[in-house]
């Protein structure tokens, strides 16, 4: 059992790697921080610290605390975005009998997220090609070393990782590569991401 209120959860495969681990980092105090916020606080009334490897406090300088854990899974991919956290993951949180977790019926009260329905599109079209803003055409594997939650360019030989695109989408809509967070290889992500393949009409 924790004290605080849980206001975010972050999902994370259990084979994550050491850069996927920083993004969910990430995700999860900048979620807890806008918990604390809205809730009136300013951020110079916040200080963070880490109540196990896995779970990031944002405090208030009156002691309220709002939480974001970091969920390991097995075989599935790094979402990459913080959200709310489901009545299992309460339970969890609160010590209380944890009811059985229901993939189908999580499944119709959860909005399928945007990298999600991305990936899908990713892999249906692997191996097609694409082309940058600047007109550069190119093609895309998935899978394969060093994990399965990854784009290589064929061309370049360089990795895009699934939590870099689950980011990009995060800000989406933009105008434009320099308008991304930090991602590998910006320029073909926004590629991909704005094809209307991939976009559909859904960002």
């Amino acid at each position: 059992m924790h004290t605080g209120k849980l206001v975010a959860v972050v999902d994370l495969t259990d084979d994550a790697s050491e850069d996927h681990w920083a993004q969910a980092t990430w995700h999860a105090e900048v979620a807890a921080r806008k918990a604390a916020t809205q809730a009136g606080y300013s951020e110079d009334q916040l200080s963070r610290s880490y109540v196990d490897y896995r779970t990031i406090a944002v405090t208030s300088s009156d002691g309220r605390s709002f939480a974001a854990v970091i969920r390991q899974q097995r075989g599935g991919p790094f979402w990459g975005v913080a959200r709310p956290p489901s009545e299992r993951d309460l339970a969890i949180w609160e010590g209380k009998p944890v009811p059985p977790e229901s993939a189908v019926v999580e499944s119709q009260h959860e909005p399928i997220s945007k990298i999600e329905r991305a990936w899908t599109r990713i892999e249906k079209h692997a191996g097609e090609v694409f082309t940058t803003l600047r007109g550069k055409e190119f093609t895309y594997s998935v899978g394969g070393r060093p994990s399965p939650w990854h784009v290589t360019l064929d061309q370049l030989r360089r990795n895009i990782s699934r939590g870099d695109l689950s980011r990009a989408l995060a800000v989406w809509p933009v105008d434009g590569p320099s308008k991304l967070p930090a991602v590998a290889q910006p320029s073909y992500v926004y590629a991909i991401l704005s094809d209307p393949r991939i976009r559909k009409d859904d960002w």
